[in-house]
C-alpha cells in the first residue's frame, strides 16, 4: 500500500507523494497505517490518494482511492480587552483564559462596550480567523441574551463594540446584570471554547415610553393576543337617485301609451264582439293581467328572483290556456266571420 499523494484542497500543495505505509500488525495483515502528522501539516483538510500494488497478476486494484482528512489544532485567546468606552474610558486589565474579571463593569445608554483580542494557534502563536466568534450578553436572572458578531481586521485582530443607545433594542431595553461571554468555534478547531470575560451592569432606558419608540417582542406578542375589535363590512353606497321631478315625468311618459290607448277606444268605440266567454279564455286574460300587475310590482318593491319565482307561476297556466283559446279560435273562425257578416248586414239595412 502506497499513499499516492496528499494534498491541501485549500491552497492546493501537495504535501506527501508515493509514501510507504506500513501494515499495523502482524497478524492483522490487511491493516496498513502511516504516521501523517510526522510530517508536520498544517490545519486544513486533505484530500489523499491510497494505491495497491502487488506482485501477482491475478489480483486487480483500482488505481487508486480517495479519502479526505481533517488536521484540526487548539487555539488561544491573545490579549483580550474589554472597556466600556465614552468621554473618559474605562478599561479591565488584558485577560487570560479561562479567567474571569474581578472586577464588574457598568454601563448605561451614554457608553459603549467594546472588546478587542487575538486567536492564536496553540504553540507558534500565529494569529488565524475562524468561522465563528462573538459576543454573547447574558442576563443573569431574566431569561434574555443578545448575541453580536466580533469581526478581524487586517492584522487578524478581532472587535467588538456596541452603542448601547441603539443595540439596547437587542435586549428589550431590559436593565440589570449580564454575563459577557466569548464563543470561538471552528471546523478546524479541536474543541470550540466559551469563555466567560466579565460580568456587566447595563442601565438601559425603558423604552416602551418614548414617543416613537418601537414595540418590544413582547409587547408586539401580548398586543398580537388582545380580542380584536368587531369586524363591521360596510357595503358598497347606492348611486344617487335621480330627482322626484325627474322620475315622475319619466313615469307618465312610460304610462303615455297606455293612456292614448284607453282614449282612442273611448273615442272610436272598443269592439268586444269578438270576444270568447270561455274559461281558458277568461284564465288567459286574468293571466296576462296578473303579469302586467307583477311587473309593476317589479319595478316598485319587488327584486329579480322574487318577480321570476312569481312569473314562473303566472306564465305557465297562461301559456296554457292561451294556447287553448288559440285553437278554439282557429277551429272556429268561419262561424266566427259569418256573425260579423250578418251585423254588418243589419247595419246597412
Amino acid at each position: 500500500m502506497t499513499l499516492a499523494s496528499a494534498k491541501n484542497t485549500g491552497s492546493g500543495a501537495v504535501f506527501l507523494k508515493d509514501a510507504a505505509m506500513s501494515v499495523a500488525l502482524a497478524s492483522e495483515r490487511s491493516v496498513f497505517n502511516i504516521d501523517f502528522m510526522k510530517a508536520k501539516p498544517t490545519v486544513g483538510f486533505y484530500q489523499l490518494a491510497v494505491s495497491a500494488k502487488s506482485s501477482e497478476k491475478r489480483f486487480l486494484f483500482p488505481a487508486s482511492i480517495a479519502l479526505q482528512v481533517k488536521v484540526v489544532s487548539t487555539v488561544a485567546v491573545q490579549s483580550m480587552e474589554v472597556a466600556v468606552a465614552d468621554r473618559t474610558s474605562s478599561r479591565l486589565p488584558c485577560l487570560t483564559y479561562p479567567a474571569k474579571a474581578k472586577s464588574q463593569l457598568e454601563a448605561d445608554s451614554h457608553q459603549r462596550l467594546s472588546a478587542k483580542f487575538q486567536i492564536t494557534m496553540s504553540g507558534d502563536n500565529t494569529p488565524v480567523t475562524v468561522h465563528q466568534a462573538f459576543i454573547r450578553l447574558n442576563h443573569l436572572t431574566a431569561n434574555k441574551e443578545a448575541i453580536f458578531v466580533a469581526e478581524p481586521d487586517k492584522d487578524k485582530t478581532y472587535k467588538f463594540s456596541v452603542d448601547l443607545a441603539t443595540g439596547g433594542k437587542n435586549l428589550d431595553y431590559l436593565s440589570g446584570l449580564y454575563a459577557m461571554e466569548l464563543i470561538v468555534g471552528d471546523a478546524l478547531i479541536d474543541k470550540s471554547l466559551v469563555w466567560h470575560l466579565a460580568d456587566v451592569k447595563l442601565d438601559l432606558p425603558d423604552e416602551a415610553n418614548k414617543p416613537g419608540a418601537v414595540a418590544t417582542p413582547q409587547e408586539t406578542e401580548r398586543a398580537a393576543l388582545k380580542p380584536k375589535p368587531e369586524i363591521k363590512h360596510v357595503f358598497r353606497q347606492p348611486d344617487k337617485m335621480a330627482p322626484a321631478s325627474i322620475a315622475m315625468g319619466f313615469t307618465i311618459l312610460c304610462l303615455a301609451p297606455l293612456a292614448i290607448l284607453l282614449i282612442l277606444w273611448a273615442y272610436l268605440g272598443a269592439n268586444l264582439s269578438g270576444f270568447v266567454t270561455s274559461v281558458p279564455a277568461l284564465l288567459f286574460h286574468i293571466g296576462l293581467a296578473g303579469i302586467l300587475i307583477l311587473y309593476f310590482f317589479y319595478w316598485s318593491c319587488l327584486n329579480m328572483f322574487e318577480t321570476l319565482r312569481y312569473l314562473c307561476l303566472l306564465g305557465v297556466p297562461t301559456f296554457i290556456c292561451g294556447n287553448r283559446l288559440l285553437r278554439s279560435l282557429a277551429s272556429g273562425g268561419s262561424g266566427g266571420e259569418k256573425k260579423i257578416a250578418e251585423r254588418k248586414k243589419c247595419l246597412m239595412d
